[in-house]
Order: C-alpha cells, then structure tokens, then sequence
C-alpha cells in the first residue's frame, strides 16, 4: 500500500496566505499538489486576516499569537506535539521553522525535512550557524530550491551528513499561460507600442532595478519602456534615480498587481529583467519563480549570474544571465535582445517548452514524494 495513503504531512511556515513572495507560493503548490497525490495535508502558519479566503484541498491551521517573534518556536512546538508523530511528517519552509521539530527530536522519532531557498542558507551569527547544522543534521532531508543554494550548504562541508535533494521551484501552468488578447491589460496601463521590459515583485536592492535603470539610460535611442510593478521601500530611490537621469518617459511604476493582470502583464511584455545580485553576503535571489512565470506566458528573461537564477534560466537558451553588478553588462544583454528579435522569440519559445516539459509544480511534487517514499520504505 501506498505510505502517502497512511501519513499525515504537515508544512510549518511563517509566510503565507495573505502575505506573498516566493517562499507562500511554494508551501501552497506544494501542499495542494501532495493533497492530490492522497496525502492527507495540514498547513501550520502565523495566523492572520484573510486565510479564510483561501481556497484550497488542505487544513489551513493559523497560530493566533501576540508577540510572534518572541513565541514563535514555542507556538509551534505546542500545535505540532498534538501529532502522531509515527504518522506524521514534517515539511519545514525553512531551518528555523524546522528548530520546534529538532527540540522535539530529543525526546521522540519525529520525521521533518527542511527546505534551503536562498537566505536562510547563510547564517553570519555563529550561535545561529551551529544550530543551522544540528537542525539540518537531525533532520530526515533537506530539499534544495537550487544548485546555488546547495553550493552555500556545501561550503560549510557538513553536506555529507545530509540526506538531500535538488528539487526546484516549479510554476502552475494552469495559472500562468499565454493568452490570445492582451488588449485590456494595454489600455487599463496604458501600455506603449513598443518593447517593452518587465519586473514584478518585492522592491528591494537585490533585485537589480536600479542597475536595470541605469542600463537603460544608455539605451535611449531604442524604441522601449520599462515598466516596474510591485511594492517596496527601494521605490523611493529607484524614483529618485529615473528622474536623475531624465528617464520619466522611459520607465513607469505601476504599484500593486492583481493576480489576474499579473498574468497578462507578463503577456505583454518582451524581456522580464531580474538581474538579481548578492547584497551584503548574505541577501541572495535563491531561485526566482518569477522567471518560470514569464516563460510560462512566453517571455524570455534577464537574470544575475551566481544566483539561482542559473537554474531558472539555461543561459543563451532560456534566456540570458549578466554579471548582476555590471550595469554594463546589463545593459549589453537587453540591447542584445533589443537588436536580435528572432532571437528573443527563440529564446522565449524555448523557455516555455521547457516549463511544459519539466518545471511544472506536478514535476516538483513528483520528486519530493518520491523522496519522502524511499525514506518511508528504508
């Protein structure tokens, strides 16, 4: 009989619904898709106003609290000790959500696997670091979202204590997709009949942006605009820096974006630019679902080498990957896809046959149940 069919999997994390980002999305694709796979699937988290209106095949358990970041472990632990722990499993969104099941592992068998996205591969303080190791150490596996993630868990050369995998972040198809008329989304907009550059998500510094902008300073005599949606304190001095440099008519913020003009934004746009950096030694893109959803609506896309944009993008074949503090190099990527339209629609093409093929979150799932199976039957 099939162990899915037997055990409980719970997922313990501190982002989700309503808050977004990557690390939301992946615990929510992932326990919808092992749901469909016959697991019987609880969601632990922080809770918070609007997870009543999630729709989804699992338990949505929300913590009520009054000082998260003094009680979280405590919280946790309290919720998580009600299981069974010989039916249960454990799927921690990252090491620190995994520290409640390492404290329970003292005293009991208790199964818990860890996900490594990005940031929490690197730990500076040292007391942090040590209990990094035992958590990843102790636990049953740890899921790699890429080979740059694990490339930081294996400069600490305890990686070969770890049962591990490299299984990488997916996008849902069903959702993200190409469609046949983007005629709303360019008047709701105001979109310009031109090439156009795209960037979603966080407003942040490592996301490259400002680089981004001053890439297109030099670019003035190309019929293109950049346009930039999402939220974040670094919009202040991304603003700041396109009026500086006289860009007001080149590029455009474009605030929050609803899930349904996401879709048709990335639609209409020629190049998503991500050319993430690292930031401080520590502030790292881990992966980047955002450069699957573009090629999913059929964009080829920009992204920062040393990052886990590498896995997301296969340079010169998905896209393209530029030294992320270049601003030069930047700028000699987009004018490359500027100037080669044949090859930005190749590029484009071969980016989505490749989310078809094998970058689905039902590919994902897949790999991860197959993981958690053989240490079941072992």
């Amino acid at each position: 009989m099939n162990p899915t069919k037997k055990k409980k999997l719970v997922f313990i994390s501190q982002d989700f619904y309503p808050d977004i980002g990557g690390i939301t999305t992946w615990c929510h694709q992932f326990a919808y898709h092992f749901s469909l796979l016959g697991w019987n699937v609880d969601m632990i988290c922080k809770s918070a106003n609007g997870k009543e209106n999630i729709k989804s095949n699992y338990n949505i358990k929300g913590i009520e609290y009054k000082n998260w970041k003094r009680d979280k472990y405590k919280l946790i632990r309290k919720v998580i000790s009600k299981y069974n722990f010989k039916n249960t499993i454990f799927i921690c969104s990252n090491w620190k959500m995994a520290i409640p099941c390492y404290q329970l592992s003292y005293f009991n068998q208790i199964n818990y696997y860890v996900a490594i996205h990005g940031l929490d591969a690197i730990e500076g303080r040292k007391l942090n670091n040590l209990l990094k190791r035992r958590v990843l150490i102790n636990s049953t596996g740890v899921v790699f979202a890429s080979s740059y993630t694990r490339s930081l868990i294996k400069k600490e050369k305890f990686i070969n204590k770890l049962s591990h995998r490299l299984i990488h972040n997916a996008v849902d198809i069903n959702i993200f997709k190409k469609l046949d008329n983007i005629d709303r989304i360019k008047n709701k907009y105001q979109l310009k009949e031109c090439i156009r550059l795209f960037s979603i998500g966080r407003i942040i510094d490592r996301k490259g942006l400002d680089y981004t902008i001053e890439a297109i300073s030099e670019l003035k005599e190309y019929d293109i605009h950049y346009y930039i949606g999402g939220k974040g304190d670094y919009q202040k001095y991304l603003k700041k820096l396109v009026k500086k440099l006289n860009l007001e008519d080149k590029v455009s913020f474009l605030g929050f974006i609803p899930d349904q003009d996401l879709i048709e934004l990335y639609n209409a746009s020629d190049i998503f630019m991500m050319p993430s950096r690292n930031v401080g030694g520590w502030n790292v893109e881990g992966f980047g679902i955002t450069y699957l959803e573009a090629a999913a609506c059929g964009s080829t896309s920009v992204g920062g080498r040393n990052s886990g944009a590498e896995d997301a993008i296969i340079d010169n074949i998905t896209g393209l990957l530029a030294d992320p503090n270049s601003v030069e190099d930047i700028r000699t990527k987009i004018k490359i896809l500027i100037e080669n339209k044949e090859l930005r629609k190749k590029l484009a093409e071969n980016a989505y046959n490749r989310v078809l093929k094998e970058m689905k979150w039902t590919d994902a799932t897949a790999k991860f149940d197959k993981f958690i199976n053989k240490k079941i039957y072992k």
